[in-house]
């Protein structure tokens, strides 16, 4: 646990990268004959989970850097290091495939030692492991729940950005800021399903407060769980609804919520 506070620090994010640039023979189905220009990350955007703050968003173009060398994301992925250390949690739809993994490549080439230690939520993940929608993308679990799309684009944009598009790249940032807002909203609407979820109880040190959510505003008593170890009571968090157990056993005291 990384805070003074106390509480656990989860970060919700969302990256956006630039595209290789290559030469290829034709215009479908085509294998790159070489590489120009590799990728880099554009910007993100990002937000603490609970913080009543505006969604915040770091891009390239507000950088000096970007004058002097507008493909280097040296400060971005600074900034993206700094809040990985200051994270509990990380939490990105595809993150383990895509977000996560695309910042470490950029950090490692950058010189950057490995971030402090975090635990990963991806959203696409726990949606797919729990449930059976007939898609698992941002936007539509974004219409699923009734919390709106992600902002039109296209592959313009990215073009335009690239080339120094001021307007294009304000847009990139609305576009960036609006799925951060979603995956939050998303991810909390998932959370109590997830039996996968980081255990904040655990990370907080108070055995007391729901692993899902760290509420400690109360349990329903909801029977006990029998397993080789022992009897242990069944509870249900007033918060958020999920179910955990108690960690000392029952034995023959008492339930201590009813």
């Amino acid at each position: 646990m990384k805070s003074p506070s106390g509480e656990a620090r989860a970060l919700v994010y969302d990256i956006e990268t630039a595209p290789i640039i290559g030469t290829v023979w034709g215009k479908y189905e085509q294998n790159l004959i070489w590489s120009i220009q590799d990728w880099y990350i554009l910007g993100f955007s990002w937000r603490w989970l609970g913080e009543r703050k505006k969604t915040q968003s770091s891009f390239m173009h507000t950088y000096k850097l970007y004058k002097k060398d507008p493909t280097s994301d040296y400060e971005i992925v600074k900034k993206l290091h700094e809040l990985f250390n200051e994270a509990d949690i990380v939490v990105a739809h595809n993150g383990n495939s895509f977000d996560q993994k695309k910042a470490q490549a950029r950090m490692i080439i950058h010189g950057f030692d490995p971030p402090s230690p975090y635990q990963q939520v991806d959203t696409k993940l726990v949606a797919r492991r729990n449930f059976n929608f007939t898609s698992n993308k941002l936007d539509d679990l974004g219409s699923y729940f009734g919390y709106g799309n992600k902002m039109k684009t296209d592959k313009d944009l990215w073009r335009k950005c690239m080339a120094g598009d001021l307007k294009a790249w304000d847009y990139m940032r609305r576009y960036c800021d609006r799925d951060v807002e979603l995956l939050e909203k998303i991810y909390l609407k998932m959370r109590a399903w997830d039996k996968q979820h980081p255990n904040l109880a655990n990370i907080e040190n108070r055995p007391d407060a729901c692993p899902k959510c760290g509420s400690d505003k109360g349990m329903i008593g909801q029977g006990n769980i029998y397993t080789k170890t022992g009897v242990f009571q069944r509870v249900q968090c007033k918060s958020c609804g999920s179910y955990s157990r108690l960690r000392k056993g029952v034995k023959n005291e008492k339930p201590k919520y009813v």
